[in-house]
């Protein structure tokens, strides 16, 4: 049986294969970006990567994506953090 998810728990990823460290990696950054950020967070991160809101919502979810989208998170919040 599988508790239920608590309120305020993070998703827990499941990266494997290659890139795993490196999508686990920015899993987390973006989690983290997310968190000191607050609302709109994500949409300036899709914005800039060039990707949908939709799929970089679902990254922050801990969905399966392409190493590419990773790494276009990965460069936009480089680009974001500078910004700050």
């Amino acid at each position: 049986m599988i508790p239920p998810e608590t309120e305020g728990s993070l998703p827990e990823p499941r990266f494997a294969g290659r890139g795993c460290a490196d999508k686990r990696r920015i899993f987390e950054r973006l989690l983290r970006y997310k968190q000191e950020r607050g609302l709109g967070a994500l949409a300036e991160v899709a914005a800039v990567s060039g990707m949908t809101q939709e799929a970089v919502r679902d990254m922050a979810g801990a969905g399966k994506h392409q190493m590419a989208d990773w790494q276009a998170v990965d460069a936009a919040l480089d680009l974001l953090e500078i910004e700050k």
